[in-house]
């Protein structure tokens, strides 16, 4: 994400550097937040609406990306 979105990212190319700050800040928290608990350990999932909206979040960061 760093290197996606950093100054010579090829993710958001020619944008403001606070844009593309806060665009990568987005997406490494949302990666941190998604992916790095089921990669080191088992993730048990009480409510099966929260495993949605995990969905619906990255299915929403795909889209950002499709229109960068």
């Amino acid at each position: 994400m760093n290197r996606a979105f950093g100054p010579n990212g090829n993710l958001m190319k020619g944008s403001p550097a606070k844009e593309r700050a806060s665009m990568r800040d987005l997406f490494t928290g949302a990666f941190s937040i998604c992916r790095n608990p089921s990669a080191h350990e088992e993730v048990k999932f009480d409510d099966p609406r929260e495993v949605v909206d995990m969905i619906c979040t990255a299915n929403q960061l795909l889209r950002i990306v499709g229109r960068i």
